[in-house]
């Protein structure tokens, strides 16, 4: 018994590292600053972002996240931002904070979409507390190993990224998870480290069409721990003015794990901007096998933008 309860509680542990770093890097398709610190202030303007999500609803202490981000362009060059992020995970939860700046290198002019033509490199630094909660442990008395106490640590890590952008063309590579490996709550030999991610992208924006713009795009994302996934996305943007846009994307996004079930999940999001008012709601819908067991995956995301950037500046996610 004693065995089987550390085992649950090391699983769970891992689950919730790894679970957090996809909850909100999987938000790219809502808000990519969150995936690339690079991609701070790059639109020249202010942007202020909330997202939620509850993952996998019908089942009992699914994870759920939510994550506010804020950056801007602060003039010569330079971008900063940061976001808060909070993550609850069954018995598991993690809060914390990134903080992070990035360097604009400009290659040609700027007042036309399709011909931005820039290079930005970014930093970052996560400070987060990990919490896990033993009292919600209904066999904890039967077990002197577990006190039924509530257990947390602090942990810092560092991301770096960088963003290419030539008219329609854009890539970007970023790492996260650098610097730290283990909390110190767990003890055991057998704790795994925390992995390193990595994400890099590609996508091709043009207009076929007057006041409509396309953009097919791939995410690849690589860990230490040997996951990995790629997403397949195209995103149809409609827009009438500076300030009135509307947008759908599809991705399909496919887990691919050596060794392990590959899932394939089927993403479908919606967006409007206002006069600077966000709004976009992205539902996953599971393709594998548990999909039998909930009812798919909800993300809200709410934005304003406070400073007015260029006219022909497009404020819907750029992947």
């Amino acid at each position: 018994m004693k065995r089987l309860l550390l085992a649950i509680i090391l699983l769970t542990g891992f689950l919730e590292l790894k679970s957090q770093e996809n909850s909100v890097y999987q938000y790219y398709l809502l808000n990519p600053y969150l995936m690339n610190p690079a991609l701070a202030g790059f639109s020249k303007q202010t942007e202020i972002r909330a997202t939620l999500s509850q993952h996998w609803i019908g089942i009992p202490d699914a994870p759920s996240t939510q994550t506010l981000s804020a950056h801007s362009f602060a003039g010569k060059g330079m971008g900063v931002g940061g976001y808060f992020f909070n993550d609850k995970n069954g018995l598991n939860k993690e809060t914390g904070v990134n903080l992070n700046c990035a360097y604009h290198i400009n290659l040609g002019r700027e007042d036309e979409l399709l011909k931005i033509r820039k290079l930005s490199f970014g930093l970052g630094t996560s400070v987060f507390q990990h919490t896990i909660n033993l009292s919600a442990l209904t066999d904890h008395d039967y077990d002197p190993a577990v006190d039924g106490a509530e257990k947390s640590a602090f942990a810092i890590n560092f991301n770096a990224g960088t963003y290419f952008r030539y008219d329609g063309i854009s890539a970007g590579i970023s790492v996260a998870g650098l610097g730290f490996k283990k909390l110190s709550i767990y003890d055991d030999a057998t704790e795994p480290d925390f992995p390193e991610q990595l994400f890099t992208n590609a996508g091709y924006l043009f207009s076929p069409f007057n006041h409509i713009l396309f953009e097919p795009s791939v995410v690849y994302k690589f860990s230490s721990s040997q996951q990995s996934q790629l997403d397949a996305n195209l995103k149809a943007i409609f827009y009438q003015a500076a300030d009135q846009q509307y947008w759908l994307s599809m991705s399909l996004r496919r887990t691919l794990d050596p060794g392990n079930e590959q899932f394939l999940d089927l993403i479908g999001l919606a967006g409007i901007n206002y006069q600077g008012f966000m709004f976009a709601y992205a539902y996953d819908f599971g393709m594998s096998q548990l999909n039998s067991m909930h009812s798919g995956s909800h993300q809200i995301m709410l934005g304003i933008l406070i400073k007015k950037a260029e006219t022909h500046r497009i404020s819907c996610p750029v992947y």
